[in-house]
Parts: C-alpha cells; structure tokens; sequence
C-alpha cells in the first residue's frame, strides 16, 4: 500500500511534466504517420502517370481508360495502406491527362492562358 501511495505522490508531484511527455510522444508520433502517407501520396501520384500512360495504349474510350487506371490505382492504395478516395484520385488523373494534353499539343494548337 505504501507503495502505490508513493508511485501516486510522485504522479501528483510531476503532473505538468508527465503531460508535457505525452503530449510530445502524441505529436511525435502524429508526425511520423503523417510523414509515412506523404511518401506514400508521392508514390501512388508517381504511378498514376505510369498508369495512365499505359491506359493511353488500350484501344478503348475515355471512360474505359479511367476505369482500367483507377482499378489499378485501388488496388495501389490497398498494398500502400492509403484510405482510397476515388475523387481525389480521379481529380489527379484527370490534372495528368490535361497536362500531356498540353504538353503534347502541336504548336499551332497551343494556347497560354
């Protein structure tokens, strides 16, 4: 009994400290995930170009090509432990898609905005 009357004396005697850690250890670690979905974020926008270009050699509509890069993109954010969210996905392939457009577009057909 005495014990746990220490261990509780010591507990009320460095609150404030005890926490401080917590709340660093709970930040910290916020940090570290966060930074871990980041580098898997940068992966998955790096395989949606490779996937989309890929797609771009499918003898298929638009629509077609979407579903077969957005499938594979699924399947990516499973294997990488991303929450799969197909807007955010879509909007991305859709931001690549309009950049080759761009980017490949004859000279006269170029237009600067």
């Amino acid at each position: 009994m005495q014990t746990i009357m220490k261990i509780l004396d010591w507990i009320l005697l460095n609150w404030e400290r005890l926490i401080g850690i917590v709340v660093f250890l709970i930040t910290l670690i916020s940090g570290i995930v966060a930074s871990i979905k980041n580098k898997n974020w940068v992966k998955l926008k790096e395989a949606l170009a490779e996937y989309v270009q890929d797609a771009e050699l499918l003898n298929a509509d638009g629509a077609v090509k979407m579903e077969v890069v957005l499938a594979k993109a699924q399947t990516l954010c499973v294997a990488l432990h991303i929450k799969y969210n197909e807007q955010k996905v879509r909007a991305i392939v859709e931001s690549i898609v309009l950049l080759t457009k761009v980017v490949n577009a004859r000279d006269k057909d170029k237009v600067i905005k």
